[in-house]
């Protein structure tokens, strides 16, 4: 049972980390279609 919780909770961190650097990457793909968006106003 106790590797069972440890197992999980490698889980969770993992699904975490995945999920802040899905997160940055949306971020970036925002930043680069605003800057596109901007030099296509100008």
């Amino acid at each position: 049972l106790q590797e069972m919780r440890i197992t999980l909770e490698e889980q969770l961190k993992k699904e975490a980390a995945a999920k802040v650097v899905v997160e940055q990457l949306m971020f970036e793909e925002k930043n680069k279609a605003q800057r596109l968006q901007t030099e296509l106003d100008v």
